[in-house]
This record gives C-alpha cells, structure tokens and sequence, in this order.
C-alpha cells in the first residue's frame, strides 16, 4: 500500500462505544491495519466520562500505538482541534463517529486500486455506510430511501452515480456524510476550510451541505459506494442537541448507563450482534457486553 490512509474518530461521552467502533474497525478494516493512523477527536461533559477515555486511553496505547487522542478541550474546542488534526491527515482520510461500525468484512485488499479507481473517475467520496442494501431512509418515519439505478444495476466494484441529481432529501444526494466515508484529504479539506462556525460533528455536517450549493459546481458529480454496506450508525442515545434527531426509541442505552459500565471493566463487544438486517444508514442495534476487560 502506497497511499496512506488517516482515520478520523469524533466522540463525545461515549468511550464504551469508540472502544466498541475501533475493535470493528481492527477487526472488518483488518486487511488496512497495518497501515492505518487513528486520530480521535474527543470531549467529555463530566468527570466520569473524562475517567472512561482516560482508561481507554491507557488500554490502546499498549495495543495499538498508531491511535492518536485530541481532548478539544486542550486545543481551544471542536474547529479548532479539528484544524489542527488536519495539518496531520495523510493522503485519505476516512471520517467515523463514535456510534458507528464496520460491521461487515472489507475484504479488497487493494486500497491502492480502489484510491485510483476514485481519481480516474472523480468521484467526491467512496461511502462505506450505503449500498445496494440500503433502501430505508427514517427508521423511526418508515420513509424509504431511492436508490440510483446505477447503483443496483452496476456490476462495478465500485458503484457510481451522481448525486447532484438526487433528490435533495436522501443519502444517496448527501456526500459529507461523517459515518464511513472516505475522502481524498485534499477534497475533505476543501470542503472543511468553506465551512464556517461549526463547534461539532453535526454543525459541521448540516453547515457543510448547506455551504456546498455555494461552490457546487467545483466539486466532481459523482459519488461512489460497494454493492453492500460496510458500515452501520447504530443511534441508540444523543450526545448533542445540534440536530434533534431520533435515536434510542428500540435498543436504547443513555451514555451514563453505558460509561458506568465501562468504569466497572465490562467492554461492548462485535459477539453475538446482530448484523443480518442492515437495510438503513441509520439503525439501531442491541449491543452486547463482554463482562471482561478486551
């Protein structure tokens, strides 16, 4: 692999789940890891959450060494943590939320390919949480979401269609999504550097895609996917009131039922998850605990 490739974690008062969001990652992006720099944009809210990324913190540096922590509270908040992680990106980056994961094997080992694959046909991103799959819009609305043709009738590794001509409301006309999407760094900060006054990951998304219809014509026309998603939002709780979205109505679990497990010593882990009917972006899960320390 000759084109490195940055992660770009952003967490708030869920150290349980990052911890459960990376062991996905090591696991189903298994064939990149060697290759990977993690970076983890944090804040915690209170004590006890500051005390779960501290212990998490202790635990990966003894396994993994190449994850990097940013407290926004050391670098003066979000945007500006977020500005300087950027002077630090490699040549991609690959953007997650806390409450994300890769839930499903990504078994092309030619990431090389798949980068030039992604230049040679411009396409603005490659997302990881859409696919032939993923038909459901709201879990909560039963709104469903219009997949392009070119995306079920593809035989393409990797499916393209523009998303400029979706309508306006659907994933698949959404491309600065934070939830498994990779980026070429050079376009991730372009579109980072025109966005103004964001102070967290949903500001920076909503303001992000309401900036864009500014410069829209700059950007490349298509976007890309695999024929099934790899990635999973899984909003069993909300850590922000930025955007009142819904989360927690099936699987719920409040952030400090989660952390307070996670100071007992128990880990949420990928055995015994149910994966077998991802058909959204965006769907709840119930997760497991694993009662000892991974």
């Amino acid at each position: 692999m000759n084109k490195p490739l940055s992660v770009v974690i952003f967490s708030k008062d869920r150290a349980a789940q990052l911890d459960l969001c990376l062991k996905s990652i090591y696991k189903n992006l298994g064939i990149l890891k060697e290759h990977l720099k993690i970076y983890i944009i944090y804040t915690a809210s209170s004590e006890e959450f500051k005390k779960a990324y501290v212990k998490l913190t202790t635990e990966l540096y003894k396994q993994s060494p190449s994850v990097y922590f940013f407290p926004e509270e050391k670098f003066g908040g979000f945007q500006k943590t977020l500005n300087y992680c950027i002077k630090h990106w490699e040549d991609y980056v690959l953007f997650f939320t806390d409450d994300d994961i890769v839930y499903r094997e990504f078994l092309d080992a030619d990431f090389d390919k798949i980068v030039s694959d992604m230049e040679n046909e411009n396409l603005i991103c490659i997302s990881m949480r859409l696919g032939t799959n993923t038909f459901v819009q709201d879990q909560y609305t039963n709104s469903y979401c219009l997949i392009p043709d070119n995306v079920i009738l593809s035989s393409e590794k990797i499916r393209k269609w523009n998303w400029k001509e979706q309508p306006k409301h659907i994933n698949f006309a959404y491309p600065f999504s934070l939830d498994g999407t990779l980026f070429s760094s050079s376009t991730a900060k372009k579109i980072i550097d025109k966005t103004p006054g964001y102070h967290n990951p949903n500001s920076l998304e909503g303001k992000a895609f309401a900036c864009i219809k500014d410069y829209i014509d700059e950007l490349p026309d298509s976007m890309g996917c695999f024929e099934k998603s790899c990635v999973i939002n899984t909003p069993i709780n909300r850590v922000q009131e930025t955007c009142l979205n819904g989360a927690g109505k099936f699987f719920g679990n409040t952030p400090e039922e989660l952390n307070e497990n996670f100071l007992k010593g128990k880990r949420l882990t990928l055995e015994g998850m149910d994966f077998s009917t991802i058909i959204g972006a965006h769907q709840e899960l119930k997760l497991i605990w694993s009662e000892k320390c991974s």
